[in-house]
């Protein structure tokens, strides 16, 4: 193989892995915004709800709010569910 072919297949292999590691963060971003969407949905649903049906649940209104502020790299859901093993543990 000469030098030219042998760059170019370097080249090649090159932009194959950073093309697979951009299209791997493109669909991890997709992904955390399907699940902030899903997350909101619920937490819409959840704040539909009376104060008594939430607190029965482990949770305060203060809370729904709280989660929906998170960044966009945590769980609202998970920070909920974590709030509510808590408050039913004590």
């Amino acid at each position: 193989m000469n030098t030219m072919t042998h760059r170019r297949a370097h080249i090649s292999i090159l932009l194959e892995d950073a093309l697979g590691r951009l299209f791997n963060h493109i669909g991890n971003i997709i992904k955390q915004r399907v699940q902030r969407h899903q997350d909101m949905r619920h937490i819409r649903e959840l704040a539909s709800m009376g104060d008594r049906d939430l607190r029965d649940m482990g949770i305060a209104r203060g809370d729904l709010c709280w989660a929906s502020q998170l960044p966009i790299s945590d769980r609202p859901t998970t920070g909920l569910n974590q709030i509510a093993r808590k408050n039913q543990r004590a």
